[in-house]
């Protein structure tokens, strides 16, 4: 049954993940947190190893469809790459090496909730991706890369916006394009977690396999939902994340 529970999960954070090229590292840790138990390092490592898989799949459907450019790739993964492996290397070394990770935990959490805030305002302030592109493409990379490397979330919210900000290309091959990245970026989280025992691979071999039957269905839905309708579900799922976080917080702080 819950070998069960974990392919289902897969299965929507996959389907979101597809549809919207945001919102699925700020779903999946939150909820690896607060539904399956996971500690914080063990959800960010579990949460890289599915957004990899995972990616792979949705990269090859979209590059399929001509939705990746290669001239963006160029521009962005090397200083993204560069943070993420950085990032990713600090915290699993600061895991395995400390004896109470208490502290280590909160600051992943505090970072993951800051990054899923990003994600929804994203989504209902009309203005934010023009805040962000503000930053110019190379601080945008780093600060996602090194988000992404961390805590396995954020790379979307940031990268669109950086995209964005350099290109008139279509929002299918910015979506398309954000994912490749997305997919560079969680390997190396992936193995830089995996290589320090940060991954929790029961869990994660079963939502990889539900995230790879959503893209037995995902681009059907694509073609049929309206970009109002993924926002407003991408922003549903994303909220009740975070408020589950937020809550699973208060309480430990509080007991």
């Amino acid at each position: 049954m819950e070998i069960l529970q974990h392919m289902v999960f897969g299965t929507a954070a996959g389907l979101l993940m597809y549809l919207s090229g945001v919102g699925g590292g700020v779903l999946v840790v939150p909820s690896l947190i607060v539904l399956f138990g996971l500690e914080p390092v063990l959800a960010v490592g579990t949460a890289s190893v599915f957004s990899f898989v995972f990616k792979v799949g949705a990269g090859w459907s979209h590059g399929c469809r001509g939705h990746v450019s290669a001239g963006l790739l160029r521009m962005f993964l090397p200083a993204a790459l560069a943070a993420c492996t950085a990032s990713a290397a600090m915290v699993s070394w600061l895991h395995s090496t400390m004896a109470d990770h208490q502290s280590l935990d909160l600051v992943l959490q505090c970072l993951t909730v800051s990054a899923g805030l990003m994600a929804w305002m994203s989504l209902h302030i009309n203005r934010w991706e023009v805040m962000l592109q503000r930053l110019g493409l190379p601080a945008l990379a780093a600060t996602s890369g090194a988000l992404v490397g961390a805590t396995g979330t954020g790379g979307g919210v940031l990268v669109t916006p950086a995209l964005l900000s350099v290109t008139s290309e279509s929002a299918k091959t910015v979506v398309g394009t954000s994912l490749v990245i997305g997919l560079a970026l969680s390997g190396v989280t992936s193995l830089a977690f995996g290589v320090h025992d940060a991954v929790a691979w029961r869990v994660a071999v079963a939502v990889c396999a539900g995230g790879l039957i959503a893209l037995l269905f995902g681009p059907w839905v694509f073609q049929r939902l309206s970009p109002v309708h993924i926002r407003r579900l991408t922003s549903t799922l994303i909220g009740l994340a975070l408020l589950g976080l937020v809550s699973q917080m208060l309480k430990a702080h509080w007991a």
